[in-house]
């Protein structure tokens, strides 16, 4: 019996990337790198779960990971985060024309 791929409740990395039209090499780096990412292992298959990863998904939609910040107040909420210790890759802000770069842990 072959279930579609957006009712499965798990996918492979291959199928991952087909589901969110997103890189095997982000994803895999995700796996890697990410604790919180929905991902597990049956044998020496990685599997991920299909509803955690929609949400971790929107998560990351939600703050924006990845894209640079052009709003003054918003980078000011990214420096508050910075000082509390908040995880993201480096983002780039551009305030008042001053390109700034800085990375949070």
């Amino acid at each position: 019996m072959d279930v579609p791929l957006s009712e499965r409740i798990t996918v492979t990395i291959a199928e991952a990337c087909k589901l969110t039209s997103i890189g095997r090499k982000q994803l895999c780096d995700w796996i890697k790198d990410d604790i919180n990412f929905p991902s597990f292992k049956v044998g020496s298959k990685t599997m991920i779960a299909v509803e955690p990863l929609r949400k971790y998904i929107a998560d990351k939609a939600k703050i924006r990971i990845g894209e640079p910040i052009h709003n003054e107040r918003i980078a000011a909420i990214y420096a508050r985060r910075e000082a509390r210790g908040f995880q993201a890759k480096e983002r780039l802000a551009d305030v008042n024309g001053k390109r700034t770069a800085f990375e949070m842990r």
